[in-house]
């Protein structure tokens, strides 16, 4: 089975907005594939605004867990550059590439609101615009 997480903004942002890409691209991936995915949608298992979790340390350590043993990353490109998140996430994918014994590929959808830093764009595998081309991407090229 693959394990597909998706990382993007959640910050200040309320639970449908931090849902909707996540469905849209798990749709897009699934009308291509009848392949075995557990996609992982954080926002599904830590709510800000239900505030089920007892620490930060917590929420730290679950999404370590996820990242280190997904195929794939999914990265939301729109509000990337305000989402500390987010970049905490592509660091976790560059120690598991650099240090580990396996490699996670991390593909960006969406657009950008403003130029991607550097070391965003290196830990990025592929980026698209759109979620359509990111699912043909993701089945064609890493899910075999």
């Amino acid at each position: 089975m693959f394990k597909v997480y998706t990382a993007g903004k959640m910050s200040g942002l309320p639970f449908e907005e931090q849902m909707e890409w996540r469905r849209r691209i798990e749709e897009e991936i699934m009308k291509l594939t009848d392949a075995p995915i557990q996609f992982i949608h954080p926002p599904l298992y830590f709510r800000y605004d239900l505030q089920l979790h007892k620490s930060e340390n917590e929420v730290k350590q679950w999404e370590i867990s996820q990242i280190r043993d997904s195929d794939i990353v999914i990265v939301n490109l729109d509000g990337i550059n305000s989402s500390v998140g987010s970049h905490f996430e592509l660091s976790m994918i560059d120690a598991v590439n650099s240090f580990g014994n396996r490699h996670i590929h991390a593909i960006g959808v969406g657009k950008a609101n403003e130029k991607l830093h550097p070391w965003i764009e290196l830990t990025l595998l592929r980026c698209e615009e759109e979620y359509a081309a990111a699912a043909e991407y993701i089945v064609t090229y890493l899910l075999i």
